[in-house]
């Protein structure tokens, strides 16, 4: 090191490829030491076994200088083949350049397998594991695969398979038998379901009213304060439509009374006027006769209690995720074998995982060739700082002023710091601030 022109450098003020100092920098501290070159050029002398193609400094590998006698160089040939397979490079198959490298983008979108464990619609020629894979991206959600498609990883698949089977064990239990018109749960065959919604579109307000009902039994003032205050009906602008509606359906369901008791025929608050017919006539007439004017609060416990099995079963819904999705597609895949199908297909894709990792070390490799001598004429000695043939890696650029041409502009980020050293150097300095 004591004939090194520089045994320090920061990375920070070089003119040189950014990747290829992040690799040199081992430690990531900002700055290039001899140790850190010594071991660049190390292993640079290691995974090579024809080392002219250095001196040339070219970013054009060729795989029969690496040495395959070790396994790293061995890793490495591998991983340059799988990088030019998957690129479909014909052309050219025993050399491999910085910018196909570099395309890892294009690298991984030329491949059904890139090692991320993401699989995505056009990953297989199946057409039924396509439209598998587009549907659990649908039902569960979808993941970027790393050549920036859509696709699915091992987790949503498991994910999508779980959920499938809990809703089609849901639904069963939902079914009535061929031989029979209802059950336990179906307590009115087919029609629940229908009967059910109705009930549930206004229990609500009716649970509010009975509610009600029982407080003003407990103090009358209630009903009045139920109703609107002269400030409210001031306020009140009966020309905006909205804002009556609102308030309707902020207003008791019926007039409240002591009794407790709805009179089906009497006025009912016109924003629910529907929703209450409804109920007459699709459920309450089913349960106490075409006569029935009137409900108390013990009857409609009573009706809510005819759907409790059917509530229960409704509120114990599982796979939620895959409802919207026809019961025979459900059946399909999860009866058959899809699932090892799929997971085949993430296996495989992993498989490759270690390979491609190594496409960074190709890339360092390939930057190692093609700048360490540069680096060194620069680091080591300062042969390039001396060749006016040739741009340091130092020389920020050029600076033109007065008349006047200067290439040996260096980058500083700590003026003050830099006077300290600059004023032993018995040469004259010009700092200067760069704006736009």
């Amino acid at each position: 090191e004591a004939l090194w022109a520089a045994t320090s450098i920061p990375v920070n003020i070089l003119n040189i490829d950014k990747k290829f100092l992040e690799y040199l920098d081992v430690d990531k501290n900002g700055r290039i030491r001899t140790d850190e070159v010594k071991y660049a050029v190390r292993w640079l002398f290691n995974v090579l076994k024809d080392y002219s193609h250095i001196s040339e400094e070219t970013d054009i590998l060729c795989l029969d200088s690496i040495n395959i006698g070790i396994p790293e160089g061995k890793i490495l040939k591998e991983t340059a083949k799988i990088v030019l397979s998957n690129l479909n490079e014909k052309d050219n198959p025993d050399t491999i350049t910085l910018a196909q490298v570099r395309n890892l983008q294009g690298i991984m979108a030329s491949s059904t397998a890139n090692g991320d464990g993401i699989i995505t619609p056009e990953g297989t020629d199946e057409v039924e594991l396509s439209e598998l894979i587009n549907l659990i991206m649908k039902t569960i959600g979808s993941s970027t695969d790393a050549s920036g498609k859509p696709g699915i990883n091992g987790t949503q698949a498991a994910e999508f398979f779980k959920e499938a089977v809990l809703y089609l064990e849901w639904l069963e239990k939902g079914k009535i038998p061929r031989c029979e018109d209802k059950t336990e749960v179906m307590v009115w065959g087919n029609e629940t379901p229908s009967a059910f919604n109705t009930l549930k579109n206004i229990e609500k307000k009716m649970d509010e009213f009975f509610v009600q009902c029982a407080i003003t039994k407990f103090d009358g003032r209630v009903k009045n304060s139920l109703q609107l205050t002269q400030k409210e009906l001031d306020e009140t602008d009966f020309t905006n439509s909205m804002s009556i509606l609102d308030r309707l359906k902020a207003a008791p369901l019926a007039e409240v009374n002591s009794e407790g008791i709805l009179l089906l025929e009497g006025y009912v608050n016109s924003a629910f006027m529907d929703a209450v017919e409804n109920l007459k006539n699709g459920v309450l007439v089913k349960i106490y006769g075409e006569n029935i004017k009137q409900l108390t609060q013990k009857q409609w416990e009573e009706v809510k209690n005819v759907f409790s099995a059917y509530r229960a079963y409704m509120e114990s819904k599982k796979g939620a995720k895959v409802e919207g999705t026809e019961e025979s597609v459900l059946a399909k895949y999860t009866q058959g074998d899809f699932k090892n199908r799929l997971n085949t297909l993430v296996q495989k894709d992993l498989a490759v995982a270690e390979k491609i990792s190594h496409i960074q070390d190709i890339e360092k490799l390939i930057l190692y060739q093609r700048f360490l001598t540069e680096f060194a004429n620069n680091s080591a000695s300062f042969a390039n700082v001396y060749n006016p043939e040739i741009r340091s890696i130092f020389e920020a650029g050029t600076l033109v002023i007065d008349g006047r041409k200067i290439t040996f502009t260096i980058l500083t980020t700590d003026r003050n710091e830099h006077k300290k050293a600059a004023r032993n150097s018995n040469v004259y300095l010009m700092y200067l601030d760069i704006t736009s």
